[in-house]
C-alpha cells in the first residue's frame, strides 16, 4: 500500500475488494469475481485520492474534511456503478449504500 493513503484507507480499500469478491464469486464465477474485486479495490484507492484532493481545495478546517469525504464517497459510488454497469449490464445503485 502506498504510504500516502494510510493504513486505514488501504485496509478499507482491500476490504471493499475482498467483500466484492465474496459477494460475486457464486454469481459470476471465480475469474470475474477476482476482476471485480480488483477493480473495486482500485476505485476505492482512487476515491481516497480524489477525496483528499477535494478536501485540500477547501482551506476551512472540518468543512474541507467533510467535503473531501463526501466527494470521495461519490467518486467511489459512481466509478463502481459505471464499472458494474458496463461489465455486467446491471446498473445497480447499491454501490452507494453505506453498509
Amino acid at each position: 500500500m502506498p504510504k500516502s493513503i494510510g493504513v486505514f484507507g488501504g485496509t478499507t480499500a482491500v476490504l471493499d475488494g475482498g467483500l466484492t469478491y465474496l459477494e460475486r464469486r457464486d454469481e459470476y464465477g471465480e475469474t470475474s469475481a477476482v476482476i471485480d474485486g480488483a477493480v473495486h479495490t482500485g476505485t476505492a484507492v482512487g476515491s481516497l485520492y480524489a477525496g483528499a484532493a477535494i478536501g485540500s481545495l477547501i482551506p476551512i478546517p472540518v468543512v474541507g474534511t467533510v467535503a473531501g469525504a463526501v466527494g470521495g464517497y461519490l467518486v467511489n459510488g459512481i466509478s463502481n456503478t459505471l464499472y458494474d454497469g458496463f461489465a455486467h449490464g446491471e446498473w445497480n445503485w447499491d454501490n452507494f449504500k453505506l453498509w
